[in-house]
């Protein structure tokens, strides 16, 4: 089933002249077995990234189950929860009668158990656009609609060519990413940025810039000392928790005033993103990548 689906996916990536389809011809991926399909009808769902794509795929009427973290679309609020994302309920996901349960590839632990008491598991790979383009060809091979996840890949394609198009040929800012860090203090601390990461990596690259750090860890914490040495043209605070709380921009972009000398806040772009779909590796990267790419690119006529 995998090699059928992503084979189609490459057919139709390397006609719509991606270049994310000719890195997937010599994904090293491909060289994988295949099954029958079979149109799964009674689906587990245990990551919020796949529960999305589900209802973007119109699959959503066939999931029996979710993760507590899965709250878009707001659909998924009424579904049956069975745990979370490392802590699963393993009573409640049998006791779903599930067909199929699809999960993502960090969770090894939950896909040998379910595999152990006879359970058909998918695993998807989400920590890079090329396995988030994968997931959805897979997923739509198992559930019999095929087309519709080929158009799906299709239309995200297209979205993304017409954001590389319009910066071919640009220069490209330095991007830093802080995906966390301390609201309450009165300095700025506990930064966490976007480090050596393919899906923020490959998102800033689409976007028309470069990320920033070019070390070799994921999630680094960084500094004081450590910003003013990357010294970022761009700066992006990922603060989706303070999308339901008093937290204006104003305060937010202030806490960065304290690095004068860093480029990005000399030259005021420092940016604020609070949409929680930014931090969930799903079919709405699409968004990210457009709303970085205006950050990015403010001198581009951008619709």
């Amino acid at each position: 089933m995998r090699r059928t689906a992503i084979l189609a996916v490459i057919i139709i990536l390397t006609l719509t002249g991606s270049y994310l389809g000719k890195r997937l011809v010599s994904d090293p991926r491909l060289a994988t077995t295949g099954s029958e399909t079979q149109a799964y009808s009674r689906i587990v769902s245990l990551a919020p990234s796949i529960t999305e794509m589900l209802f973007k795929l119109g699959l959503g009427d066939r999931i029996v189950g979710v993760t507590r973290f899965c709250k878009y679309p707001p659909e998924a609020l009424s579904i049956k929860k069975v745990g979370g994302f490392y802590d699963p309920n393993y009573e409640a996901i049998i006791a779903s009668k599930p067909d199929l349960v699809i999960l993502s590839v960090e969770q090894h632990k939950t896909k040998r158990f379910l595999t152990s008491v006879g359970l058909n598991v998918l695993e998807v790979d989400h920590s890079t656009i090329l396995g988030i383009l994968d997931s959805l060809a897979e997923i739509g091979q198992a559930c019999g609609i095929q087309q519709k996840a080929l158009d799906a890949v299709i239309a995200l394609n297209q979205r993304m060519d017409l954001v590389k198009n319009k910066t071919n040929g640009l220069p490209r800012p330095r991007v830093m990413i802080s995906i966390a860090r301390s609201m309450s203090s009165e300095s700025l601390t506990d930064i966490y940025i976007a480090g050596d990461d393919a899906f923020y990596d490959e998102m800033i690259f689409l976007a028309g810039g470069v990320n920033a750090y070019r070390g070799k860890m994921k999630y680094p914490s960084v500094s004081s000392e450590g910003i003013l040495k990357l010294d970022p043209d761009v700066i992006v605070d990922l603060v989706p928790e303070t999308a339901e709380q008093d937290w204006k921009d104003e305060a937010i972009l202030k806490d960065w005033q304290r690095f004068p000398d860093v480029e990005a806040v000399k030259e005021k772009r420092v940016h604020v993103f609070r949409q929680g779909f930014m931090v969930i590796p799903g079919p709405r990267f699409i968004l990210t990548v457009e709303e970085l790419a205006r950050v990015i690119h403010p001198e581009v006529k951008w619709n």
